[in-house]
């Protein structure tokens, strides 16, 4: 299958997606998360109280901070404290293939592609009505941006647990993504008994000391 006909394949409105790949070390790991993590996109979760500290020990700019006394957002500024914010974290916005461990409201808590500790794996829907190009060009930032990433991509004619066909596979490899052979539903990898740290109704995987580590280091030099 050439990349044009991957192109034309149509999804369904919450495909699943199944991710599996070499995992990665537990350096590079958090190095991903904390670059990748949706929530330096301003997705935030119910704990409002954790979510604030977050913001605040990384510099995230919010929304409120930017409201004139009228109450309306002085985008202008907003828009620029965004930006140098995502410059000095080196912060990598995609819009499908994305990890949510540091606020998840969803009702499986946090997860992502890429764990904490270094295992590449993702078995959930993504969504909502992705083109095939749209995942794609996910993967092909994050290709250049982790180029030591060693994955496979497939996405499927259904929601997890109704999926029944694979429609089409990608290979993340040496900084590249290639359309591959279709993996058959029966050949990937499903790892249905992986034990998660997270506990049900618990949205934060990482605690606000790991989060200073990391402002910490990415501003040491201010």
């Amino acid at each position: 299958m050439t990349k044009e006909q991957a192109f034309k394949i149509g999804l369904p409105k919450w495909p699943q997606c199944v991710i599996f790949g070499n995992p990665v070390t537990k350096e590079q790991a958090l190095e991903i998360i904390r670059r990748t993590d949706n929530f330096f996109n301003g997705y935030f979760g119910n704990n409002h109280e954790f979510d604030n500290s977050t913001a605040q020990i990384c510099r995230l700019p919010q929304m409120r901070n930017y409201e004139k006394k009228d109450r309306v957002l002085d985008w202008e500024s907003y828009s620029k404290a965004s930006d140098e914010f995502k410059e000095k974290w080196k912060n990598i916005e995609t819009n499908y293939i994305f990890n949510d461990w540091i606020s998840c409201c969803w009702v499986g808590g946090p997860h992502g592609w890429c764990h904490p500790d270094g295992v590449i794996a993702f078995q959930n829907n993504i969504g909502k009505w992705p083109d095939v190009e749209d995942v794609y060009e996910d993967l092909e930032i994050l290709a250049k941006e982790f180029p030591f990433l060693n994955l496979t991509c497939t996405l499927m004619n259904d929601e997890e647990f109704d999926a029944t066909e694979s429609l089409v596979s990608f290979e993340v490899k040496n900084g590249e993504v290639n359309v591959i052979d279709t993996i058959p539903i029966d050949e990937l990898q499903f790892d249905r008994e992986r034990k998660f740290t997270f506990r049900p109704g618990h949205e934060n995987y990482f605690d606000l000391e790991t989060i200073k580590k990391w402002a910490d280091e990415v501003y040491k030099e201010d």
